[in-house]
C-alpha cells in the first residue's frame, strides 16, 4: 500500500507519501502563494525519496478546506487529475480535523486522554476564523466532531470553544490571542502542534480510514467553505443603450 496526502488549503504546500507502512518521506514549506508551482515538484520530491512513481500509489489524500479558496482548488484539482490516471480512491480530510488528529496524538505521546475535547482555529481572513470543536476518536480513531465548523469573527471566538476543551491549535491561534488571553485560555494553546494541516499527519489518518474500511471511503470528495468564497462574479455590464438591454 502506497499512501501520497498533500495539503495547499492553508498558507503552507505540504507532501508525503508512507510505503507498505514505512517511514514516511515528507517535505512542506510555509507561504501565502506558490503552491500551484510548488506542489507538483514537492510530490515528485517525496516519491523519489520514498522509490516509488505515482503507477505506485493506491490511495491519495488531500485537504478539501477550510481554507484559501485558490488553495483548496489547487489541491483537489491534482489529487482528482492524479487519481484519474491511476484509477484510485481519494480521501478528503478538513484541515480543522487534521489539526485535530496531531493534538490528540499528542496528548497521546504526554500520556494525558486523548477523548477530552480539543478546539482548532484557522485564519478565515476578513478577520474571521475557522473554529471547530472535536473529541476523542470514531470507530476509525478519527476526531469526532462535536460542533460544526463554522466561520466567526475574532470577538466570537471563545463562546464557540467547547466547554472543558483542554489543547487549542490552529493558524488562526495568534489572530485571536488576545480574546483567548481575556478569557484565561492562554496556556491552553498547543505549542507543540503544527498549526498546518501535516501530510505525514494525514497519511496516517488515511491508513486508519483504509484499515477500518470506513464508510468515507466509498463518498465523493467536495470543498468544505464553511462561508461563500471571497471572489464574487462581475456584475453584467451592457453595452447597449438602455432602452435596448432588456
Amino acid at each position: 500500500m502506497v499512501i501520497l496526502a498533500f495539503d495547499t488549503s492553508l498558507a503552507a504546500c505540504s507532501a508525503a507519501v508512507c510505503v507498505e507502512g514505512q517511514a514516511t518521506v515528507e517535505a512542506q514549506e510555509e507561504g501565502q502563494t506558490g503552491q500551484a508551482e510548488r506542489l507538483l515538484p514537492m510530490i515528485q520530491e517525496v516519491m523519489s525519496k520514498a522509490c516509488v512513481t505515482i503507477k505506485d500509489v493506491t490511495a491519495i489524500a488531500v485537504t478539501v478546506g477550510p481554507g484559501a479558496f485558490t488553495g483548496m482548488r489547487i489541491g483537489l484539482a491534482t489529487a482528482r487529475g492524479l487519481a484519474l490516471v491511476q484509477n484510485c480512491p481519494v480521501i478528503g480530510l478538513t484541515s480543522l480535523e487534521v489539526v485535530a488528529y496531531a493534538l490528540q496524538n499528542e496528548m497521546i505521546c504526554q500520556g494525558e486522554d486523548s477523548a477530552r475535547p480539543v478546539t482548532v482555529i484557522h485564519d478565515a481572513r476578513r478577520k474571521e476564523v475557522f473554529i471547530e470543536n472535536f473529541a476523542g476518536g470514531d470507530t476509525a480513531g478519527l476526531p469526532r466532531s462535536l460542533t460544526p465548523g463554522q466561520a466567526v469573527s475574532y470577538g466570537q471566538v471563545v463562546e464557540h470553544i467547547a466547554d472543558g476543551s483542554v489543547a487549542i491549535a490552529g493558524t488562526g491561534v495568534p489572530l485571536v490571542m488576545p480574546q483567548l488571553e481575556a478569557a484565561g485560555l492562554q496556556d491552553r494553546i498547543a505549542l507543540g502542534v503544527s498549526p498546518f494541516p501535516s501530510a505525514p499527519i494525514m497519511v496516517k489518518m488515511a491508513v486508519e480510514l483504509i484499515q477500518q474500511h470506513h464508510a468515507r471511503l466509498g463518498q465523493a470528495v467536495r470543498p468544505v467553505y464553511l462561508r461563500a468564497p471571497d471572489a464574487k462574479k462581475p456584475a453584467r455590464i451592457s453595452l447597449l443603450p438602455e432602452g435596448l438591454a432588456q
